[in-house]
């Protein structure tokens, strides 16, 4: 029999959930983090360096305070998706920088750490579609998707997977680079981190396995790109220095992959047993799963 709490978590009502998620006071909540994360790390919470394979472009943009978005290029076309625009002044920055055309917002769920930039992105990129589960009440959506549907951007090819636990809709995105010599790159918002799973927000702790099962399944080559670096894994909830992309590890000590642990654990716990390192000790993203 499941406890209270867990009945809580499953109807999405966690104290104070509801209001965060379901009511202004949620957005304006998010603002206030905003602001002060900007004050605080005027130029991110962390050093990012981007990652590329063919005409595929990585870019992790660091937001809010421990938060990740993705600038996900074409290189060869110049078009561009972002995963989980936060902070969208961050993402405008980005994508001036890079000098890409903005085509689409992948929305891994509706909470507004992940979704707080859809409408102002949207309203600076007029053709830009916003993707994102139907079940979730994503911000401007414009494009609901169900589990396995594709989207494409370029020559870039982006499966939607259907990962409820955290909210009842959420949603991780794998962009297949095989056609560029690349490892399938698994954007997981916040069903898997580095070192655990997301909060079970509105589903059981079996769907959250469930959803658990379906990262696993895509194979010990993938690289994790995470949605946060959790609090309590890094200096008292910091983000790392630096967030960098793998390099390749010498035969001996090779990081144990988030994916793997997960895997090797799914009959206890179904989380990760603890945060992969770099060599030479960076924690890192795009992990190799």
């Amino acid at each position: 029999t499941r406890s209270s709490v867990e009945l809580r978590r499953a109807r999405g009502s966690a104290p104070g959930y509801s209001l965060y998620a379901r009511t202004r006071l949620g957005y304006l909540f998010y603002k206030r983090q905003v602001k002060k994360a900007r004050e605080r790390y005027p130029r991110g919470h962390s050093v990012s360096r981007p990652l590329g394979f063919g005409v595929v472009k990585i870019l992790p943009i660091p937001v809010l305070s421990n938060n990740y978005s993705y600038l996900v290029i074409d290189t060869g076309s110049g078009r561009a998706a972002v995963v989980d625009p936060s902070d969208p002044l961050a993402v405008q920055a980005a994508i001036e920088e890079e000098g890409v055309l903005l085509e689409a917002i992948l929305c891994t769920h509706k909470h507004w750490d992940h979704s707080g930039g859809n409408a102002a992105l949207r309203q600076q990129h007029g053709s830009c579609k916003v993707y994102g589960s139907a079940l979730d009440a994503v911000p401007e959506l414009t494009n609901p998707l169900t589990d396995k549907e594709r989207v494409s951007v370029g020559c870039l090819s982006f499966e939607a997977l259907a990962t409820p636990g955290h909210t009842v809709g959420h949603m991780a995105y794998v962009l297949d680079a095989a056609p560029f010599g690349g490892p399938p790159c698994l954007f997981s918002g916040d069903l898997l981190f580095l070192a655990g799973c997301g909060r079970l927000f509105e589903g059981s702790p079996e769907t959250m396995l469930a959803s658990l099962d379906v990262a696993v399944g895509l194979g010990e080559d993938t690289l994790l790109w995470p949605g946060e670096w959790p609090r309590g894994q890094s200096g008292g909830g910091h983000p790392p220095k630096s967030f960098l992309p793998p390099r390749a590890p010498p035969l001996a000590g090779k990081a144990r992959s988030p994916l793997a642990a997960v895997g090797s654990r799914r009959g206890l716990s179904g989380l990760a047993a603890g945060p992969a390192r770099e060599p030479g000790g960076c924690s890192g993203g795009g992990r190799r799963c």
